[in-house]
């Protein structure tokens, strides 16, 4: 028996597993990997690459040597188990062949992810834009969720490899070896991904630095370029009785000569000196 049921039919598979196994799946108590006397129960939480922002739902797989039935949380668990459960010789090579299904794309998913990464992080660091932030932000939760899902996957994969209660062939061990290693590094990409959306956030908080920084910058220059200005207004804003040049006619065109002068040296100056 090779088959897929949803949760509310899971009685149809009663017979085939038997009332103490049917039970124990029944209470969802079932660890990622579980080898018993003739029967290897499998349980993750399946990530949809085609809904990324759909929740996980759970598959429970119970496999012996006669029987392979999964279990789905949600229908669109049962629709994809379908497409990936195709009637094989044994049920070690039905299992095989449910899994290399399974993630068969997904690959070409996190290729997809990483352009879309690498078109967010162009706009962040050439807009700075805080809605790119919350992108990059949207992208780790989502790696944080393949890289638990996949982990799971090598987790069930090189546990099958160990044959454990010896319900695998040899042959068998090496087609879930093979699994393994493809799991191993769909889990590799995905780690290397939330490096890069890691690296893209510091990136965009070092370009946010440089930017204050600039305009600290330009303020600094103000300030400099001012306070012999104010040197001068409070010189001559003091209340002494005898200020000579003050009663020149010419007293206030020489004083704002002497400002502009002053300015334009210290513009020239701090050009030259790339303050600004």
């Amino acid at each position: 028996m090779q088959k897929v049921l949803k949760r509310e039919d899971a009685a149809l598979a009663r017979e085939a597993l038997g009332d103490e196994v049917f039970n124990y799946i029944c209470s969802e108590e079932c660890e990622t990997f579980e080898s018993h006397k003739g029967l290897n129960i499998i349980a993750f939480d399946w990530y949809d690459t085609d809904a990324p922002d759909t929740p996980q739902a759970k598959m429970t797989i119970c496999v012996n040597r006669d029987h392979l039935i999964v279990f789905c949380e949600d229908d669109r668990a049962y629709r994809t188990a379908c497409q990936c459960l195709v009637s094989a010789n044994g049920t070690e090579r039905a299992l095989y062949g449910f899994f290399s299904r399974l993630i068969r794309t997904d690959m070409s998913y996190l290729d997809g992810v990483e352009c879309r990464i690498n078109a967010t992080e162009e706009r962040l660091m050439k807009y700075l834009d805080s809605d790119c932030l919350m992108e990059i932000l949207d992208y780790r939760y989502e790696l944080f969720d393949l890289k638990r899902y996949y982990q799971q996957l090598v987790s069930v994969f090189e546990s099958c490899e160990e044959n454990e209660n010896g319900l695998l062939s040899e042959e068998g061990t090496r087609y879930f070896s093979v699994l393994a290693n493809r799991a191993g590094r769909l889990l590799d990409r995905t780690a290397s991904l939330r490096d890069y959306v890691s690296q893209a956030r510091e990136a965009y908080q070092s370009q946010i630095d440089i930017e204050q920084n600039k305009l600290m910058r330009v303020f600094t220059v103000i300030t400099a370029v001012f306070l012999p200005l104010n040197l001068l207004v409070g010189w001559y804003g003091m209340n002494f009785k005898y200020m000579p040049e003050l009663s020149l006619p010419y007293a206030y065109g020489v004083f704002a000569a002497v400002c502009a002068v002053i300015v334009t040296v210290l513009i020239i100056i701090f050009k030259k000196r790339r303050w600004f």
